[in-house]
């Protein structure tokens, strides 16, 4: 089932001469980092159709590029991390002046792509799967079998990429800490020439256990499109953010997060960056700025049943754009 919270509205396209531009900008532009051009360059993202079924992969700049985007092409699972301390404050990060995509926003504690890898997803279950969905003719149990499988290859992924990008080692949080939400579809742009469309997965940690959402999520100027998966979690952690994906990392309460999301900008093209300079204002990602105004309110007053297990997920998509 999918929830719309938007009208219809196009994606601007601007055809470009030739298929292989996104990696002349990559290598021709020396704003780049080498480390991010190589990300963009080697990993492999997980596809996906809108019903969530993995469809293929495609690198993280083949994801991102407009071009691709704006033909719905791209679409791609993705996941954010809300990771919450003992005190109920949530933990944000800053993204690195170094990042290709959105750099210097900030947003919530980890948020990236699960890799086209069998531990990220569900590629060894998949010809399982399809024959369970054959024999049981497709029924509701099955689409949820299929949705766990997903939320597992995501739960490990996102202990992955915390550990890259954080510092935070996997002992330190468990698969079994995530608790899965719910899902979201956006799209987020920044410039002319990236994008992404993307599958999203989000997760919420607690300084005692984590619980998984799952978000559909899509961007447009760099143009994001994601189904975003969401897991929260409670754990005191320790931390050593990597420079060059981290420019800064701290606690919020309501209070100084409320305080911080009305200085912030939200970037929605490059001249955000210089336009927040200049008004010594926040940047913050167009993601997080979904997940504030339409769920962290709501998850943040129940994180204590939350963590607890009394929540259930829920496995609906919330579109926040048609595709």
């Amino acid at each position: 089932m999918v929830t719309k919270f938007s009208k219809h509205f196009s994606l601007p396209y601007r055809s470009y001469f030739l298929n292989s531009l996104p990696r002349r900008l990559l290598t021709s532009q020396p704003k780049y980092d080498a480390l991010q051009i190589q990300a963009m360059e080697e990993d492999k993202c997980v596809l996906v159709d809108t019903n969530d079924n993995i469809i293929g992969s495609a690198t993280k700049k083949q994801c991102h590029s407009r071009e691709k985007v704006s033909k719905n092409e791209m679409l791609h699972r993705a996941f954010s991390v809300l990771l919450f301390d003992e005190q109920n404050r949530l933990l944000l990060q800053k993204r690195s002046a170094h990042k290709i995509t959105f750099p210097n926003c900030w947003t919530n504690t980890c948020c990236s792509h699960p890799l086209y890898q069998s531990s990220h997803c569900e590629l060894t279950e998949m010809s399982k799967l399809a024959k369970h969905r054959q024999q049981q003719q497709q029924t509701n149990n099955d689409e949820w079998i299929s949705l766990q499988y997903k939320v597992d290859g995501t739960k490990r992924a996102a202990i992955d990429r915390m550990a890259i990008e954080l510092g935070i080692s996997p002992g330190q949080i468990h698969s079994s800490q995530l608790h899965f939400l719910t899902r979201v579809l956006y799209k987020a742009i920044l410039d002319e020439h990236w994008a992404e469309f993307e599958s999203y997965v989000c997760l919420f940690v607690f300084s005692c256990q984590i619980a998984l959402f799952t978000l559909f999520f899509s961007l447009f100027l760099m143009i994001e499109c994601a189904l975003d998966y969401i897991l929260i979690a409670r754990k005191r952690v320790n931390f050593n953010a990597n420079p060059n994906e981290v420019s800064d990392i701290r606690y919020f309460d309501k209070v100084e997060l409320k305080e911080l999301m009305r200085q912030a900008k939200v970037q929605t093209d490059v001249k955000s960056q210089a336009s927040s300079a200049q008004q010594n204002t926040y940047l913050v990602s167009p993601w997080f700025k979904i997940l504030y105004d339409h769920f962290l309110e709501d998850w943040w007053l129940k994180l204590d049943d939350i963590i607890a297990g009394k929540v259930p997920a829920d496995p609906r998509v919330h579109n926040f754009v048609s595709i």
